[in-house]
């Protein structure tokens, strides 16, 4: 997992401008969708199937950057899959100092993405995401910071 630590900004949209180039430098696609780790399922290949809804995610995004931003133990901005134009990524706050010690978290802002990238595909169907959800629920784990 590639990562840095930088400082952070007081903006969500600030610090998207940070990742997108982080992510463009470690061969990621630049444009970022925020998901939540409800948004994800893994399959037993190892691929990334990820729920649509990214109108709703932006606004949910910013309104967690800001609460992280208040409490001053850092955030960290996680890619977790990508397809061919857009990254797919994670918000995490620490709910506390200790968790944001295990997380090796700074003040800042941490960002990171996989070595490996996995494919992806965005499920636009409603039973289908939630049957792919069922079956796969044991592999979120692979989401954890």
């Amino acid at each position: 997992m590639n990562d840095t630590q930088q400082n952070l900004p007081d903006s969500l949209d600030g610090a998207a401008t940070q990742f997108s180039e982080f992510l463009r430098n470690n061969g990621y696609p630049g444009e970022v969708c925020w998901i939540t780790a409800d948004d994800v399922a893994v399959d037993p290949q190892g691929k990334f199937w990820l729920r649509d809804r990214s109108e709703s995610r932006l606004r949910q995004a910013e309104l967690l950057y800001r609460s992280g931003v208040e409490r001053g133990l850092g955030i960290a901005l996680r890619a977790v899959c990508a397809n061919e134009t857009t990254t797919f990524a994670l918000i995490f706050i620490p709910r506390d100092e200790t968790e944001a010690q295990y997380a090796m978290m700074g003040r800042g802002i941490k960002l990171s993405c996989p070595t490996i990238r996995r494919p992806t595909m965005v499920v636009n169907n409603l039973l289908w995401w939630w049957t792919l959800r069922a079956r796969n629920r044991k592999r979120e784990n692979i989401l954890q910071i």
